[in-house]
This record gives structure tokens, C-alpha cells and sequence, in this order.
């Protein structure tokens, strides 16, 4: 009643494997172009906050630049932290809604595989 002849698991084991397989293939490709994605979008939101930051210290008055606190090492220096900070600071707001959505995930995986039994 419950059994199948060999040659028709046979199929359907390959069938599932290759299924399986694919779907792992479709994932790699897909986590790679979404870690591809980030990385340019960081990669703009730095560039932008760099060129803002540029332009609003160029038109500093000249006497600004006299103090020691705003010298040409430290205003570059001070760029470049300050647009890295910003970055770590949007992953770190990005973060907790992409494991939600890992875990949103996961349960309806749960839910599914619980369904099927």
C-alpha cells in the first residue's frame, strides 16, 4: 500500500536531490548578489556623506581653519572616521531587520514542515 517499486523511488529520489541542489546553487548566487547589493549601497551612502561633508567644510569662513582643532590632517581625518562611524551605524539599524526576517522566515519553514507531517 505504501510502498513503491524501486525504480519509481529511484526517480523520485533523483528528482528531489537535483531539486534540492538547484535550490542551493539559486541561493548561493542569490546571498551573493544581495551581499554584492549592500556593498554598493554602502558604498554610495559613504560617498555621498564624504561629498556633503566636502562641500559644507569648503565654505567654512577662512578664520575656522585657523583653529588647530580644524587643520587640513584633522578635518580629513575627521572625514574619513565620520564616514565610516556612519556606516557601521546604518548596518547596525539594518541588522535586526534582516535576522527578523530570517526568523520570520524559519517559522514558516517550521510551520510548513509541521503541516506536511
Amino acid at each position: 500500500m505504501f510502498y513503491k517499486p524501486p525504480e519509481q523511488q529511484r526517480k523520485e529520489s533523483r528528482f528531489w536531490s537535483l531539486l534540492y541542489v538547484g535550490l542551493s546553487f539559486v541561493t548561493l548566487v542569490v546571498l551573493s548578489l544581495r551581499n554584492y547589493f549592500f556593498g554598493i549601497a554602502g558604498g554610495k551612502l559613504i560617498e555621498r556623506i564624504l561629498s556633503l561633508t566636502f562641500e559644507k567644510i569648503v565654505h567654512q569662513e577662512i578664520k575656522w581653519f585657523d583653529d588647530p582643532a580644524n587643520s587640513s590632517g584633522a578635518v580629513g581625518a575627521r572625514l574619513s572616521t565620520d564616514a565610516s562611524t556612519v556606516k557601521s551605524l546604518v548596518v547596525l539599524a539594518v541588522l535586526p531587520m534582516v535576522l527578523m526576517q530570517g526568523m520570520v522566515q524559519m517559522k514558516f519553514l517550521k510551520g510548513f514542515s509541521a503541516d506536511a507531517k
